[in-house]
Order: C-alpha cells, then sequence, then structure tokens
C-alpha cells in the first residue's frame, strides 16, 4: 500500500519531535534525512514519488532533439529498460549531415566504441560456463607465445588482469589505427617489445591491446574463425540482437548505418571519411548497435543472463555474471566525475564495466569514444534499470548527459542540468594539452634526403619515410604500419631535427636521431606513440 507524501512528512516531523523532546528516542528515531537527490532517490524507489515515465520520455526526447540541433550533433540513439520492460529505444536527428532527410530511428547502428569491452568480458563468459576457461586462468596458456615486457607479467597474466587494466602496460590508443600484425600470432609475439610504464598489478591503467588479446583467446576457445564469429553465435543471436554487427564493413552490409562526424577547427560539424577495420582490436571497441539491440542487451543483463526472447536462452549464468559485475581495482575517477555529489568517490573496475555508485544507488556503466561517436551505457542493478545513449560526432558530452538525465527522470531526482554539468566538467578534456616551447628559427640539420628510409620496431613494425620534390611547403611523408585506408601522412617540421604528423587523428611527435655527427643519415627515429612513453625508437634497416 502506497503511503501519501504528506503521511510520511508527519511521521517524519513527529520522529523528529520526539527525539528532542526525549533524547533517549534518538537511539529509536529514523536516521538524520539525507541530503536532497539521496532522499528523492529512496522516495522515488518506494513508491513514494509517482513517475510518469511516458511523459518522461517525452520530455526527454524535446529537450534532447533542442541540444542536437543547437550544438550541431548530427544524431543519437538511445534506449531505456525497466523491470524487463523496454521503456523506449529510438534515435533522434539525422545519420548523416550530407542525408539530411534521413532520420535516425530504433534501427540505425551505431558504433559504440569501448562499451563493447563489457562485450567481450561477457563472451568470456559464456567458456567460463562452459568449462573452457577461468578468468583466472593464464593468458600464456591459451597463447603459449604471449608475453610482455615484464617477465613476472609474462608469466602470470591471467584474464583477470587483463580484463581489469593492471598489466602495466599504458593505453596505447593509437593502436585501434595502426596494425601490430596481418594474424593473431604476430600481434601476440609484438607485445613483449611494448614499454610498460607501471610494475605489474600495481595499479589501474587503461590498455585496449588487452582487451584484443583476450577477444582473440575467446574466439580461439570458442572454434570460430574470428571475434566477430564468436561474438554473434555466442552473444548477438540468443540475446536477440539481430542487426549487432562487429566493424564498419560489416555494419555498412546490415544499412542503416550512422555516419561518424567531428567538429572541425571552426567549431562546425564536419562528415568523417571512412575508417579502417579495427581487425584484431575489435574486443576493444569494435561493436556496432542500435538502440533496439542496446535494449535487447541491457534485459538479458538485468534478467540476470537469460535472454528475453522467445526461446528464452541462457546467455550466461547467473553466478558469472555476478563476476562480470565485480569490481576487482579500484581507479580514481576525480578527474571524470570531479568529485560531484551524485557519484561515489571511488569506483571499481569489473569485467569491461567500471563499477561506483549514482545517487547513493549501484551503478555500472561505460563509455565508448571512437572515430566519430560518442556512447555511455549504464546499469542499475537494484533498480532494474539501465539506459544507453549514443551520438555520432565527437567530442561531445551529450550522450553522458542523456544517460544520466534519464536515469534522474526515472528516480524522480532532477535536481541537475546534465548538459551543462557535463560541459564544465569535461571544458578540458576536448583542448590539447600545452606543447612545451619550441626553439624558433631553426632548420633540420641535414639535406632532406638524409631523413629518407626505413625505420623498424619489433613491437609496431616499420615506418617508412619518403621525399615528395613536388611538394615545396612539407616534402618528407611518413607511412606508418596501417591498414588498407591509411596514407602517408605529412611530416611537419617543428625545431632542429623534430617533426610531427597527424596519424589517425592523433598528433604524433617524430625526432630524427645520429650517432655518427658526421654521418649524412640518421640512424633511429624516436615517435611518440604513446604519450606516456616518451621514447619508442625505431632502427633504420
Amino acid at each position: 500500500m502506497r503511503i501519501p507524501f504528506a503521511s510520511f512528512l508527519v511521521a517524519w516531523c513527529a520522529t523528529a519531535l520526539a527525539a528532542i523532546l526525549d533524547p533517549s528516542a534518538v537511539s529509536k528515531a529514523k536516521p538524520v534525512p539525507l541530503p536532497f537527490h539521496q532522499q528523492s532517490a529512496k522516495l522515488a524507489r518506494n513508491g513514494l514519488v509517482k513517475i510518469d515515465e511516458k511523459a518522461e520520455i517525452a520530455a526527454f526526447e524535446k529537450y534532447f532533439a533542442g541540444q542536437l540541433q543547437a550544438r550541431g550533433v548530427p544524431g543519437m540513439m538511445y534506449a531505456v529498460v525497466r523491470q524487463n520492460m523496454t521503456i523506449a529505444a529510438s534515435g533522434l536527428g539525422v545519420l548523416n549531415i550530407s542525408r539530411p532527410t534521413v532520420k535516425v530511428d530504433a534501427e540505425t547502428l551505431f558504433n559504440i566504441g569501448s562499451v563493447t569491452k563489457s562485450l567481450t568480458g561477457l563472451l568470456l563468459g559464456t567458456l567460463v560456463d562452459e568449462g573452457r576457461l577461468n578468468f583466472t586462468s593464464r593468458i600464456n596458456t591459451v597463447f603459449p607465445g604471449f608475453a610482455l615486457k615484464d617477465p613476472l607479467a609474462s608469466g602470470r597474466c591471467t584474464f583477470v588482469d587483463a580484463l581489469t587494466h593492471v598489466t602495466g602496460l599504458p593505453r596505447y590508443d593509437i593502436l585501434m589505427s595502426l596494425s601490430m600484425g596481418d594474424t593473431v600470432d604476430e600481434f601476440i609475439t609484438r607485445l613483449k617489445y611494448l614499454e610498460p610504464t607501471a610494475d605489474f598489478r600495481a595499479t589501474f591503467q587503461y590498455n585496449n591491446l588487452m582487451y584484443g588479446v583476450a577477444g582473440q583467446a575467446a574466439a580461439k576457445l570458442a572454434n570460430a574463425s574470428s571475434y566477430a564469429d564468436a561474438i554473434k553465435t555466442r552473444v548477438f543471436d540468443k540475446a536477440g540482437m539481430t542487426r549487432a554487427a562487429v566493424g564498419p564493413a560489416a555494419a555498412a552490409r546490415v544499412t542503416n548505418v550512422a555516419a561518424p562526424h567531428a567538429m572541425d577547427r571552426q567549431n562546425k560539424t564536419a562528415l568523417l571519411p571512412e575508417y579502417d577495420e579495427f581487425g584484431l582490436m575489435d574486443p576493444a571497441g569494435g561493436a556496432f548497435l542500435s538502440a533496439n539491440d542496446a535494449a535487447m542487451y541491457l534485459r538479458m543483463l538485468l534478467n540476470k543472463g537469460k535472454a528475453v526472447t522467445p526461446t528464452g536462452d541462457i546467455v550466461v549464468r547467473e553466478k558469472t555474471l555476478g563476476e562480470l559485475f565485480k569490481a576487482r581495482y579500484f581507479s580514481d575517477m576525480s578527474n571524470l566525475v570531479g568529485g560531484l555529489p551524485q557519484f561515489s568517490e571511488d569506483f571499481g573496475y569489473a569485467f569491461g564495466w567500471f563499477k561506483g555508485t549514482f545517487r547513493g544507488r549501484r551503478f555500472l556503466y561505460h563509455s565508448g569514444g571512437v572515430f566519430g561517436f560518442i556512447t555511455f551505457f549504464g546499469v542499475f542493478p537494484d533498480d532494474d534499470l539501465a539506459i544507453a545513449a549514443s551520438i555520432n560526432t565527437m567530442p561531445d558530452a551529450l550522450s553522458g548527459a542523456a544517460m544520466f538525465d534519464l536515469a534522474d527522470r526515472l528516480f524522480g531526482t532532477r535536481d541537475t542540468d546534465w548538459v551543462k554539468t557535463l560541459d564544465d566538467l569535461t571544458a578540458g578534456f576536448f583542448k590539447e594539452a600545452p606543447k612545451p616551447p619550441l626553439a624558433k628559427d631553426t632548420k633540420p640539420s641535414r639535406p632532406l634526403e638524409s631523413y629518407v628510409g626505413s625505420y623498424r620496431h619489433d613491437g609496431f613494425g616499420i615506418i617508412k619515410v619518403t621525399l615528395e620534390t613536388t611538394s615545396k611547403e612539407a616534402p618528407l611523408k611518413a607511412a606508418f604500419p596501417g591498414k588498407k585506408n591509411s596514407k602517408p601522412c605529412v611530416l611537419m617540421h617543428t625545431q632542429y631535427d623534430s617533426f610531427e604528423c597527424s596519424v589517425a587523428g592523433y598528433t604524433v611527435p617524430i625526432s630524427f636521431i645520429a650517432a655518427d655527427p658526421t654521418s649524412q643519415l640518421f640512424d633511429k627515429i624516436n615517435v611518440q606513440l604513446e604519450p606516456a612513453v616518451k621514447e619508442t625508437l625505431f632502427t633504420r634497416i
């Protein structure tokens, strides 16, 4: 039976007054009221605040449709599921700014980026259920050639370590675009040449490479031809995610795919060119989902691993799902939530999920930002609520604002303007870090022909520097070990024998080094492919 709010308020006041008149009653009294955002959340949870879900969803759509237009964001997909029901799965805006009449709908595919990591963890969970794997299994039991530069990590690294980002390797985000080999074995073999920036299991350092390793291990153990094949058979098909795909080519075959966009230097929305397959790195960020796919995925999670399809397949056992949701290492989230009172100070990392609290509620979430898409998925397991939102432009925090706004609407706790809050919070995230001052009026020390050549790193492969005499302003170019759409980048001189170039959207500094000052040729180049690693030397071959 629901208690009228007025009766609740009278009862609370009576309890407080009794505590004042009779100090001994303090031990019997109810706890001191929570702050507003937690108090209203508790009232909503107990049914004391009535939520008109349809009206809130309609208000959300009206508000965010206006935000898309005002900010130049082409489109958004979103899904809300609660108590095993899809409350909403829809789209706003357009797929492509060059086709303004083609609207985003519930079937439009968006690249969900690093939210793919939660799917990779789930895929591994299906193998645990079958006894083919333990999360604590060492990776070298699946890939005997697996090794990292740290010998201790090489022998002891487990899937738990890989999935919780504690191997000592930094992000190496650029390797989502570059090639580290054409085969899984080549990829695995090259890992031992990459520099760590922390001791094994010493600290959380987000890293995409190890999710690539984990996903390829899952494909091998599943006897699948690829990661995409394994996750389609074991997750997408069973969960009823009928349009889900891995990689842009597979998504394009399904059709109705949102195009990637970005803000240019004039802060105008620009359509991005076709981008490469992630290939061996698909497990870290290659999945494409529609709003309907996202709803089916989230409903399955809330349904304790059982698909909400006519066949009701068990995608993953409830016990294993609990392992996927268990935080093992804590991450400093102060740079992400900035001490906002709605969040717990500490977030742990589970298998493809950050875990903490939002307004006092258990909360798991992950974001994904990749090549023109930014995505947020959030799960509130104790409240049977889960939300997904994705936009097809970057940089912009609007999908995160959409997720938290929807949560507040459905919890009855709307005391925060999430668009403004996240804009303020992320204002510095999207700006380039200040560069050290450069020496003025310097020139390359040798003729440009001296820079030409092929330079090799055992982990990253070969960079080929060429000279185009037809180009007067920047005749030097560098071809990185990329994929089908990779093109040589122009080397822009910065100072002395240093240059920089743009590779897959990243500004990469390159310095040429000559061991013999009298030599006309350079022996090595130092290429900063990872900001946390100051020196990555490629040797002339």
